[in-house]
């Protein structure tokens, strides 16, 4: 005997206009009842969540006269319906004030205590809650102290089914929630074990999100409990239809995304029919089509090469062909080799003076590499404020087992840097369809298993680079180097200085020797100011023109480097400011009348 469900999900339903929804699912239902007759019965439906459009009471009374007419066409009681919460589900307007996320495994533990009050699950989800427990009263009901639960044993057609509803909306909040959702171990540890004491034939979980979507902090213990103890994964919020066949060392299931039941007229909406029998499940898409009439037929776009656009998976701890068979003589597997963990190249011969001092005092504020650490490195353009923080990782490999990552900052794209890193040294695998920013999410959340060094290299805003610093206990440390004021920072400071002209004239002799440094060395130091940026490049120029016979001009010259390392913070100046610059360099220092200055710079400069 076999046991067949409709699996729906993401239906978004709201107040207003109900002619556009009604069309859809208005089939939806009349379809369910034509394919009872033609004999495609289904023995229970499954909705993964998004039941309502805003988490209000109102679209939950709508959505309940749906269901009616949904169950009366498949010819079904309520007992046989399974409803889960999504991130529409959530009030937003309710969770202001809430938590946007947990930041690490000791908040989840106390947070997820089935003792505590959870605000998120009872407050943002209250309209829900209401709604489902009043619509099953006495079948069954949403916990108020746990994301999952409780389980459910169905005896259908000779088979024992086994089904533990999830919550994974309890922290969505906006377009961001990738990577930010929890479902706690806390919760789900229990209500597995309560599934296992089932003896169920075949257990089945539901959930609105993507896996991959809950922080990183607690995913990979979340999907490895699911892989060994349930057999099938139900989910939405895609609005794609998905089967994913997934294996680990923890076990092997189906992943099963119906893709969205109402989405609107304008973009697909789907659902799947799902037939389990023997140690197989068939997956049989269908999808809403507009004309002649308002119907919804089969899907032919999930499998286009399968007769009849249906298709059989076997069920991995049911099907004794997938078992994996021990090896009667256990090879020794060569371990791969360990990728190298950082983007810092080396300084080769070059030399470094003047900031040993620095170093000491860095990693003094740091602190501790196991705990989470930041410091700013703030000076004027061309200190040396970058090159101290690539020394500092330099000198400190041993510090940072985890990697040392430097990061260009200077367009605020922290995500796309993050990203490539976790692509190309961290070999991080991302889905295609998977946004940049979500990428570089997954990037950063995945450093900090072992003391890791971030540098941020020329940040232009500490409001944009917020997102980006360590969560709270993560084995994470971070140096900062920009040109912003730094009095209201929230984080420890340093400031870096010029070179002194006793430190000025120690890198010329190291670069260049003895006898130029004597001849041309005052010259250069009192020219760059202190600055490295142009100490180095002048040095090394002139040095080159006096070894071709050449006699040089200290001083004439700015250095490209100095040149670009200015034309940053200049090009972040309004007009009124750049005018004002440009006043002092032709004007007498000394002495500038305000008449004259306005006539340069305009009537806005004048009181400056």
């Amino acid at each position: 005997m076999s046991i067949t469900w409709l699996h729906i999900s993401d239906f978004h339903i709201r107040s207003g206009d109900p002619y556009d929804r009604d069309q859809v699912l208005g089939a939806l239902v009349r379809s369910v009842a034509d394919y009872r007759h033609q004999g495609r019965s289904p023995d229970l439906i499954f909705a993964t969540g998004d039941i309502a459009h805003s988490g209000k009471q109102a679209e939950y009374d709508l959505a309940g006269k749906f269901f009616d007419d949904l169950l009366t066409a498949a010819g079904l009681a309520k007992e046989r319906l399974f409803v889960i919460p999504g991130n529409h589900d959530v009030d937003r307007d309710l969770g202001v004030g809430l938590a946007r996320t947990l930041d690490s495994r000791e908040e989840a533990d106390k947070y997820f205590r089935p003792d505590r009050p959870h605000p998120h699950l009872t407050q943002k989800l209250g309209a829900f809650i209401h709604w489902h427990n009043q619509y099953f009263a006495g079948i069954r009901v949403v916990p108020n102290n746990s994301t999952c639960g409780p389980a459910a044993l169905l005896d259908l057609n000779g088979h024992k089914l086994g089904i533990l509803p999830m919550n994974s909306a309890l922290f969505c909040e906006d377009e961001e929630d990738h990577a930010k959702l929890w479902i706690g171990r806390r919760c789900l540890e229990p209500a597995l074990a309560e599934l296992k004491n089932l003896n169920a034939d075949l257990n089945i979980a539901l959930i609105h999100h993507p896996l991959d979507w809950l922080n990183p902090i607690e995913s990979p213990n979340i999907q490895g409990e699911l892989e060994s103890s349930v057999d099938i994964v139900l989910r939405g919020h895609l609005h794609e239809a998905r089967i994913e066949f997934v294996t680990s060392p923890e076990g092997e299931h189906l992943r099963c995304a119906a893709g969205a039941s109402y989405n609107s007229r304008r973009w697909p909406n789907r659902a799947f029919y799902a037939t389990f029998e023997g140690t197989g499940l068939t997956i049989y898409p269908i999808r809403y089509e507009d004309a002649p009439r308002p119907t919804w037929t089969t899907d032919p776009s999930v499998f286009t090469r399968e007769a009849g656009h249906g298709k059989t998976f076997p069920v991995p701890r049911l099907d004794p062909k997938l078992k994996v068979q021990p090896s009667p003589t256990p090879l020794r597997a060569e371990p791969a080799p360990s990728r190298f963990r950082g983007n810092i190249g080396s300084r080769g011969n070059r030399p470094f003076v003047g900031r040993e001092e620095l170093f000491a005092q860095i990693a003094e504020t740091l602190g501790d590499p196991m705990t989470e650490g930041v410091l700013v490195l703030s000076g004027p353009p061309g200190v040396g404020k970058s090159e101290l923080a690539l020394e500092f990782a330099r000198r400190n490999r041993d510090r940072y087992g985890g990697g040392r990552f430097w990061v260009d900052a200077s367009t605020g794209a922290v995500d796309i840097a993050l990203a490539e890193i976790g692509k190309n040294i961290l070999a991080l695998s991302f889905p295609s369809d998977l946004p940049l920013q979500d990428q570089g999410r997954q990037a950063f959340y995945s450093l900090g298993s072992e003391p890791v060094l971030l540098i941020y290299d020329n940040v232009v805003s500490f409001e944009r680079l917020a997102g980006w610093l360590p969560l709270s206990g993560m084995r994470c440390q971070v140096l900062i180097t920009t040109l912003l004021e730094t009095q209201d920072s929230a984080w420890p400071c340093m400031q870096v200085n010029p070179l002194s002209p006793a430190q000025s004239h120690e890198l010329i002799l190291k670069l260049t020797g003895a006898e130029f440094t004597a001849k041309y060395g005052d010259g250069i130091a009192a020219h760059a100011g202190g600055l490295p940026v142009q100490i180095v490049p002048e040095a090394t120029t002139l040095a080159y023109e006096v070894r071709r016979g050449r006699k040089p001009s200290p001083g004439s010259v700015l250095a490209r480097e100095a040149d670009s390392s200015f034309r940053a913070p200049y090009l972040r100046l309004e007009q009124p400011s750049r005018l004002l610059l440009h006043a002092a360099s032709i004007l007498n220092p000394q002495r500038m009348p305000r008449a004259e200055l306005s006539s340069t710079c305009g009537k806005g400069s004048a009181g400056a």
